[in-house]
């Protein structure tokens, strides 16, 4: 017990002798300052070294996730940055790249500094010296989350490639049935739906072509806002990985289509979400508020169907024969 006792005041006494509260404080300082220009400039560098922009969106999602960035409004704002360093001129580019990289060496400098008065070491490094030594060290951290992206986006199209395989087998198998489905619920919706609604929905292909109605593209490949919203979470396949269910919610269309465009044999209590943006609108609050569930039968190549869609509660149209049910937050 003495002896832990002489160990426990010898630290606190070198502790105090190296001056440790300043040394924290300065090195908090730093790496809060720091690590702004520092995460910028990474996401920035992959976006210089690859050039595919799925490749790009895929990546940097993945390195904001390992990176301690905090809050969702802080991820936002740093891809605003990222934004701003990419839309830069040639010229204004490579001087705000290196104007990035001189200003996260800060946190470096600081530990490095704070490192050598905890052991009593004396740096015989001159400035250039010291300045190469941080900026390796920060190469070296970058390749490694770099590698790490690498590997990951590496494992995910390996798996994309063995499971997708059965799923796109099926599709073709049934592509003819599949396409008939959506025309049967297109047609239904240009003979009984007002012609100035708007509906959202994952599979903007048969559907809005057929019933003539404006529609929001759920997975983004024609949506500008949701076709520019990162990649996050789950990565499941091509064409299905973005989703931005808050802006489609924001534009408040009269109808929104949830579990792809569903069509059963009975009506059921709650049509599941299918993918990422729909399971957003699922959680949001704003859903069981605006929304209700309605289901009609209609007419298919399989025969009678129910027809699961939801419509705006302040939306003036009641379909002949529907059955209107609530929604509840997920």
């Amino acid at each position: 017990m003495n002896a832990l006792l002489r160990n426990l005041r010898r630290t606190l006494r070198r502790f105090q002798d190296h001056e440790g509260p300043r040394v924290a404080a300065s090195i908090a300082f730093y790496v809060l300052f720091s690590s702004v220009p520092a995460l910028a400039f990474l996401i920035a560098s992959v976006t210089w070294v690859i050039r595919d922009p799925h490749d790009q969106a895929h990546i940097v999602s993945h390195m904001i996730e390992l990176l301690p960035t905090g809050s969702e409004q802080n991820r936002e704002a740093l891809m605003q940055i990222v934004k701003s360093v990419r839309k830069a001129s040639g010229g204004l580019t490579v001087l705000g790249a290196l104007g990035l990289a001189w200003s996260s060496l800060g946190m470096f400098n600081a530990a490095r500094w704070g490192l050598n008065r905890a052991w009593g070491t004396k740096s015989r490094a001159n400035f250039l010296g010291v300045r190469l030594m941080d900026f390796a060290v920060a190469v070296g951290i970058w390749m490694l989350l770099l590698l790490s992206a690498l590997a990951t986006a590496a494992v995910t199209i390996a798996w994309i490639a063995v499971a997708a395989r059965p799923a796109v087998t099926l599709e073709a198998e049934s592509g003819e049935e599949f396409t008939g489905r959506m025309k049967a619920a297109g047609a239904w919706l240009r003979e009984n739906a007002p012609p100035d609604a708007t509906i959202a929905l994952n599979y903007v292909g048969a559907v809005p072509y057929v019933s003539g109605l404006r529609a929001i593209d759920m997975l983004g490949l024609t949506d500008k806002t949701i076709a520019r919203t990162p990649i996050r979470g789950r990565f499941r396949f091509p064409g299905h990985a973005r989703a931005n269910g808050a802006s489609v919610l924001d534009r408040a269309p009269e109808l929104i289509l949830m579990g792809g465009v569903h069509l059963a044999e009975a009506p059921v209590d709650l049509v599941p979400a299918e993918l990422d943006t729909e399971e957003q609108i699922a959680r949001d609050p704003r859903y069981p508020t605006l929304y209700e569930q309605v289901q009609v039968p209609i007419d298919t190549p399989a025969g009678s169907r129910w027809f699961a869609f939801c419509k705006r509660k302040d939306f003036a149209w009641a379909p002949a024969g529907a059955r209107v049910t609530p929604l509840r937050a997920e």
